[in-house]
């Protein structure tokens, strides 16, 4: 099984793999290289511990521009890093949206 964080919920849970489970998992490395932040965080505040959630929240707040990593070399566009979001979120969400739980 991958690393906590990278896994989606349906692989954690099953231990199957299926091709929404690695889309999910690329879904969540580009939150990972566009942030610079791992997928689970303990040591962030309440609110950011969860890479998925707290970009969902900043997006949905319209503040994509402060999630990127200061540490990358070269600054996105506005409208490449909106795309490049877009893809990120669809990724992950994709599979949670179809998940039923019971």
């Amino acid at each position: 099984m991958g690393r906590f964080g990278y896994v989606a919920p349906e692989y954690a849970c099953t231990g199957m793999p299926t091709e929404k489970s690695d889309i999910y998992s690329f879904g969540v490395l580009i939150m990972e290289i566009i942030t610079g932040r791992s997928p689970v965080d303990s040591s962030r505040p309440q609110g950011e511990v969860n890479l998925i959630e707290w970009l969902k929240t900043m997006v949905g707040n319209q503040k994509s521009e402060e999630v990127v990593d200061p540490k990358l070399p070269k600054k996105p566009s506005s409208t490449a890093l909106k795309r490049a979001l877009s893809v990120a979120l669809q990724c992950a969400l994709l599979l949670m949206r179809n998940l039923s739980i019971n």
